[in-house]
Parts: structure tokens; C-alpha cells; sequence
């Protein structure tokens, strides 16, 4: 009997023009087992398939993806519904997608969902205090009640620079509690907070 993986953490890292996904997670589909994980302080850009894909039946899980920054990703169709997150399994348990900053960009794929639920049978997910930046596509919000919308700012997107600018809409408004601490940003060197409260995403801007 698959009894799952555990103590899974990802964090601190950079994903750019992966050929398929960027955060995958997949099982055997034994429908029973636990996942475990906690992802946070990474960057996914340019991905061609959803930068989140979740592909597992686990009857157990217990995931946070928290405070990471996705730009510009989705960048082909897929054929089977395009989404920043994608679900495709049957698990169930807790999903949180808390504090991220989720932007498309010009090569995103038109009509990119931010949650496609392609299996029909998603349970758990929550998503919160994210902030959300569609290039002025219209693309409807998922059921965040903290949602907050508009451009981030980057520092110099084109560039590879997805720290914050001064006036950031990110900056200081990550108000949703995560069941672990953080206490610097992807460079390792700003410390979280380094304001009146975390900022959202991968980075926090110095003050």
C-alpha cells in the first residue's frame, strides 16, 4: 500500500522556460497515502504546460504554496485547459495557495485560467491573499476572498528582475497566516518583514 511523501520542501528556487510544468505533483493514483509539502521563496517563469499541475489521489494532503512569484508562464495550449493551477487528481485534504503573486505576461497563452479544474473532482483548495496582475485580459478571479489585482511592479520584468518597485501593490499586504515561518525572501538577504507586515511573492522589498 503507497503511503505517500512527507516532508517535502521546495523553496529558494528558480524554474525558467520549463518544457512541461513547473511545480508538478503526481502519484501511482493507489488513491489512498498522504502528501505533505510546503513551497515557498521560488520564481516559475515560461513554463509551457501550468506552472502548478496537481495530479495526485492521495486521500491525505496537506500542501501550502506560499509567498512565490509566477510571470509569464503557460506559454503553449496545452489541449486540456490552460491554467496557472491545474488540477487532474482525485485527492482530497488541504491545498493552500496563500500570498503568491501570480502575473501573466505577453507569452501567456490567451484565455489562461488562474485555476482549471480539469478532473472535475477538486477538494481542498483555498485560495487567499493573492495577488493577481492579468495584463488587462479580464481574466476572471478565482474564489479568493483576499484577492488583490494589478500590476506588481516589477523591477525589471524583461530583464529577469521580479523584485519589487517602490509603490508595489504586493508590498506590505501579505495578511494571510501560513502554517510555517519564513524568514527572509528568495535573495536570502531581506528579511521577512522588513515593513509593517511580509510582502507577497518571492521577494520583499527593503525599507
Amino acid at each position: 500500500i503507497w503511503q505517500g511523501f512527507t516532508g517535502m520542501r521546495v523553496h529558494d528556487n528558480w524554474l525558467e522556460n520549463g518544457a512541461k510544468y513547473g511545480l508538478n505533483i503526481g502519484d501511482v493514483g493507489a488513491g489512498t497515502g498522504k502528501v505533505e509539502l510546503q513551497a515557498w521563496n521560488n520564481v516559475i517563469m515560461g513554463t509551457k504546460l501550468p506552472p502548478f499541475r496537481m495530479g495526485s489521489s492521495a486521500t491525505s494532503m496537506d500542501i501550502t504554496f506560499a509567498y512565490n512569484t509566477i510571470h509569464n508562464a503557460m506559454v503553449s495550449n496545452s489541449g486540456s485547459g490552460n491554467g496557472y493551477f491545474r488540477n487532474e487528481g482525485a485527492g482530497s485534504g488541504a491545498i493552500r495557495i496563500y500570498n503568491n503573486v501570480l502575473s501573466q505576461g505577453a507569452a501567456t497563452v490567451t484565455g489562461t485560467r488562474w485555476f482549471w479544474d480539469y478532473s472535475g473532482t477538486s477538494s481542498g483548495w483555498t485560495f487567499r491573499n493573492n495577488l493577481y496582475w492579468d495584463a488587462g485580459r479580464g481574466v476572471a478571479l478565482p474564489a479568493d476572498p483576499a484577492a488583490l489585482s494589478g500590476d506588481p511592479k516589477f523591477a525589471n520584468a524583461a530583464g529577469g528582475d521580479l523584485s519589487l518597485l517602490a509603490g508595489s501593490p504586493a508590498i506590505d499586504r501579505a495578511l494571510q497566516p501560513v502554517p510555517f515561518t519564513i524568514t527572509n525572501d528568495m535573495s536570502a538577504k531581506v528579511p521577512r518583514p522588513s515593513g509593517p507586515a511580509n510582502d507577497i511573492g518571492a521577494f520583499e522589498r527593503p525599507q
